[in-house]
């Protein structure tokens, strides 16, 4: 989009351009403006005239109410010189979020980063085969749940590009995928039950309402341990964190267990003897904390 730099062009331009391929409802629409080298140099005034053109624009081409739930409208406008480059959120929310997850947690890890950690443990494994992955400290299940759709598609996500005329076409319902579960088996064990309620709806998944001490004699060998366990901050831990750390991979591998994998702060200085097996670390931020994928694999 071409035009000279002042706020009542920019207003014209946008009120003319044509939204129509691009915008399927009236409301929810969040703009972002950037300025590089341009006269215009209030990017408030620049998103106000913006706000304004499209709402001038949708007067005159109201959209038709959608009855299905619908992401919001992202707009990026990144202004250079006397260009007006428009970029559009086919997305309308963050792909790491998902739709099949019904509940929280107080010190979470985002969805992705746990596939990613998944993934990347089963590449370091030997026998990639009939896994069985326990998370002994589940809390809202992100680890499980993640398991058990982590080789599906995530259909029951709803993209902007789903609703805008440009694109809607491009997707096809009547596509048949084919999903082969990656693990033969899932068990999340937490003695927390207020996530219970969400727990529930995922029949793929065999959820224990206990402190894994209780339960290890009962775990199946050769499994995959993958946990984030508490960090000692927002939830507290008993005693120093390091032999609290130790405490559990140890109780873990007293399972005949194949590999054992857990998130901590970078800056916990833990170091493990542990028997026959091998020693693989990933780093990373999770909020903004460093931290690092600890993950040990019987030899």
């Amino acid at each position: 989009m071409l035009f000279r730099s002042d706020f009542p062009k920019l207003f014209n331009k946008v009120k003319k351009f044509d939204w129509g391929p691009y915008l399927y409802k009236s409301d929810d629409i969040r703009i972002q403006v950037t300025l590089k080298k341009s006269r215009l140099i209030h990017s408030t005034r620049a998103k106000e005239s913006i706000e304004d053109g499209i709402k001038v624009w949708l007067k005159g081409n109201p959209r038709k109410k959608i009855l299905d739930e619908s992401p919001k409208h992202q707009l990026y406008f990144h202004i250079e010189e006397d260009v007006c480059q428009i970029s559009i959120d086919l997305c309308g929310s963050p792909l790491y979020r998902r739709e099949n997850k019904t509940q929280g947690a107080i010190a979470p890890i985002r969805e992705n980063l746990a596939s990613g950690m998944i993934l990347w443990a089963i590449s370091k494994l030997e026998n990639k085969e009939n896994l069985t992955i326990i998370d002994p400290m589940c809390g809202s299940g992100t680890f499980i749940v993640e398991s058990a759709y982590l080789n599906e598609p995530n259909s029951s996500k709803a993209l902007s590009a789903h609703f805008m005329s440009a694109t809607k076409n491009l997707f096809n319902d009547n596509i048949a995928f084919t999903t082969n579960p990656l693990f033969s088996k899932l068990i999340g064990i937490d003695q927390n039950k207020s996530f219970r309620p969400g727990r529930k709806d995922l029949p793929k998944v065999t959820y224990i309402e206990e402190n894994y001490k209780n339960v290890l004699s009962e775990l199946p060998k050769d499994s995959v341990f993958i946990f984030n366990p508490p960090y000692g901050k927002r939830i507290k831990i008993m005693g120093e964190r390091v032999e609290y750390y130790k405490k559990i991979v140890h109780d873990l591998f007293s399972t005949d267990a194949m590999a054992v994998g857990f998130v901590i702060p970078e800056e916990v200085p833990l170091k493990l003897k542990i028997d026959h097996t091998d020693h693989h670390v990933l780093r990373f931020k999770n909020g903004g904390l460093p931290v690092k994928f600890i993950l040990l694999t019987k030899k």
